[in-house]
């Protein structure tokens, strides 16, 4: 593919109608290391008191910078057993109630018990809350204008609410005070190339199985890095050099449209339950077209 300097311009256009103005023309200062976990506070009633706990944010993972959790929190399944979903009423609860202290926004139970829906002012809300909170490595879904989080029966405040709390408080302060007006129309009609869920998956298993070998077939013509394709279920693993270099990527890729994150240098882009046979993917198209920007844009800093 024919890479020039107006390619990268373009790239940088886009990169401004998705990020906040202090990220823009910052490829290599934005920093992949965390400020570190902050310490839980709790009331009287021995709650957490999830208001109290963060002045502050890491740069945006959707940026390159830290995720939140160093691996995916996966998306659980319906239980079918109804002593375990009521085991998840509590968890629903608890999360409902950090999002509405950390963000305002109210959280409600989902028609089914392994998720609870976050109701967004409007769709481009809900879209580029689910780009980020995936990038700090939460599962995040839409439901029409609202985004949908995972609740598990094992989930404690410690750990997994904890994690869901924070990624949705860091996306949607970066969202409601960092963004513009014309960054965040954007999104209005953004569509998403995001990975197959697990439900989908068991009347699907052919039709992924097929998607994901064709997408390690396209990306394996692109590239000798190292290829982990069974860690995460929806998710291709691509092992980059270092951290600065899958941040770069991700960006790259995220820009048009897919859903991406980074667990330290490794980059996962997803393996979708859309567009199964088709040659090339979009997800490998745009892979292999992030790659040749990369590669250009490092011959140019050597010049």
């Amino acid at each position: 593919m024919n890479i020039n300097k107006s390619d990268l311009d373009y790239l940088d256009d886009r990169i401004h109608s998705l990020l906040p103005p202090q990220y823009q023309h910052c490829y290599g200062s934005v920093s992949p290391n965390s400020m570190g976990s902050a310490t839980l506070v709790f009331d009287p009633d021995g709650r957490v008191a999830w208001d109290r706990i963060w002045t502050t944010f890491c740069d945006l993972g959707l940026a390159g910078g830290p995720p939140h959790r160093g691996q995916l929190l996966e998306e659980t399944l319906p239980t079918g057993n109804e002593a375990e979903a009521q085991k998840r009423k509590p968890v629903a609860e608890e999360l409902q109630r950090g999002i509405r202290l950390t963000t305002g926004l109210v959280a409600k139970p989902f028609s089914s018990d392994e998720w609870i829906w976050v109701e967004c002012d409007c769709l481009a809300e809900a879209t580029w809350l689910q780009f980020a909170v995936v990038a700090e490595n939460v599962s995040a879904r839409r439901e029409g204008k609202g985004l949908l989080l995972p609740v598990g029966e094992y989930f404690k405040d410690t750990k997994e609410i904890k994690n869901i709390v924070v990624a949705l408080a860091k996306s949607w302060h970066y969202w409601s005070g960092h963004l513009t007006g014309s960054q965040k129309r954007a999104f209005q009609d953004v569509e998403i190339v995001e990975p197959a869920g697990k439900e989908w998956f068991q009347d699907h298993s052919r039709e992924y199985a097929k998607s994901l070998s064709g997408l390690i077939k396209e990306i394996r013509e692109s590239l000798d890095w190292p290829i982990v394709s069974n860690r995460y279920f929806g998710w291709l693993g691509i092992e980059c050099p270092d951290p600065m270099v899958a941040g770069w990527l991700m960006r790259a890729v995220v820009i048009e449209g897919v859903q991406v994150r980074r667990e330290e240098t490794m980059l996962y882009l997803p393996v979708s339950s859309g567009g199964v046979g088709e040659a090339p993917s979009k997800v490998g198209r745009v892979f292999r077209r992030a790659l040749d920007l990369w590669q250009f844009a490092s011959r140019q800093q050597r010049l």
